[in-house]
């Protein structure tokens, strides 16, 4: 499925929101054959800057042993912003749900230019049962000292048996 505007990640079941109310949300791009979504709070003016990118929805029901995994990668480098998470109660509302936090590699440099894409590692997720969202939280600032890190994300699967 190739997502090339930001509706389109909306028309696919995701949900992208900017918590406090910026424009800034998680933008489809491409680079030679591949696409991707990128964040970055450089030169947004947003500070704070709290995006979240929140899968559609996923049964655990039916399947076992299921795990997640996804690519991350990070440009101009200066500080950790992308953290993910897990939910079993969310219903729209991010603030009244539970997160979980996954213990996901995340990308980690360079300073300057680009890095290239790293896996997530293999998140195990069979403790779950019934219906769960997946998220990307970027939490940044576009002010003296902020973290600006671009991040890079594809390849997000949910796999089970």
């Amino acid at each position: 499925e190739s997502i090339r505007s930001t509706n389109d990640i909306t028309a696919s079941g995701w949900i992208n929101e900017n918590v406090n109310s910026g424009a800034t949300l998680f933008s489809p791009t491409s680079f030679g054959n591949n696409s991707y979504l990128n964040i970055s709070a450089y030169r947004t003016e947003e500070a704070p800057l709290e995006i979240w990118l929140i899968s559609p929805e996923i049964d655990l029901d039916s399947t076992t042993q299921e795990k997640v995994t996804f690519d991350t990668n990070a440009a101009f480098y200066n500080g950790k912003a992308l953290t993910t998470y897990v939910s079993s109660n969310f219903t729209g509302d991010i603030s009244g749900a539970t997160w979980i936090r996954l213990d996901a590699i995340i990308a980690e440099g360079p300073a300057s230019g680009y890095g290239s894409f790293v896996n997530s590692g293999s998140i195990n997720l069979s403790c779950l049962s019934g219906k769960i969202h997946i998220a990307f939280k970027y939490k940044s600032a576009d002010n003296n000292g902020g973290i600006t890190t671009m991040f890079q994300i594809d390849n997000v699967k949910i796999i089970g048996d």
